[in-house]
């Protein structure tokens, strides 16, 4: 028997879902995916997240969005910066690499504005990053994740942590890597 809560996150992910298959097949700016990224990163219970805010809602925010569009904070406190990549999917549910370009501007500004987080990379679909970019991901450690498939993956499995009000929320445990010193 699941609790109000439970059901209420389970609507929650079954929405994003929908919005995520409606909204992909369109040209976007993808502030959508940002939203949808903070709204559903403390209801997967595989991320081990506790709260997460989009850039502009974040209290630790000192700059304009520079390449950060969401911080995530898991329940030990460590923080996950995440870039979050839109792209118009194809029927097969794929869409355009991410450029070199795109992760270098990323990395660069996650690690001066948040500089021991974890660094993600969050998409709405089948989207890799071009071969110029796998160097520069693995060298960081950037974990890359579909939004799509980890909602879909949690219909069974939602956080069971109360609702944190806008707070940050934290990243997968497989995302984790050692804090720089």
């Amino acid at each position: 028997m699941t609790d109000k809560n439970e059901t209420a996150a389970l609507k929650k992910l079954a929405d994003a879902l929908a919005e995520i298959e409606d909204t992909s097949r369109q040209g976007t700016d993808g502030k959508w995916l940002e939203r949808l990224t903070a709204d559903c990163a403390p209801l997967i219970a595989e991320w081990e997240v506790r709260a997460a805010w989009t850039w502009d809602e974040w209290p630790g925010k000192t700059h304009r969005d520079c390449g950060i569009d969401v911080v995530a904070e898991r329940g030990d406190g460590e923080l996950i910066a995440i870039q979050c990549k839109s792209r118009e999917l194809d029927a097969q549910g794929t869409g355009s690499s991410i450029s070199k370009k795109e992760i270098d501007s990323f990395i660069s500004e996650a690690t001066s504005a948040v500089p021991s987080a974890s660094l993600w990379l969050v998409v709405n679909g089948g989207i890799d990053v071009n071969e110029n970019a796998i160097r520069v991901v693995k060298g960081h450690s950037v974990t890359h994740v579909n939004l799509w498939g980890a909602c879909r993956g949690s219909n069974s499995r939602v956080c069971r942590r109360p609702p944190v009000v806008r707070s940050p929320r934290p990243p997968c445990r497989e995302a984790r890597r050692p804090r720089r010193r």
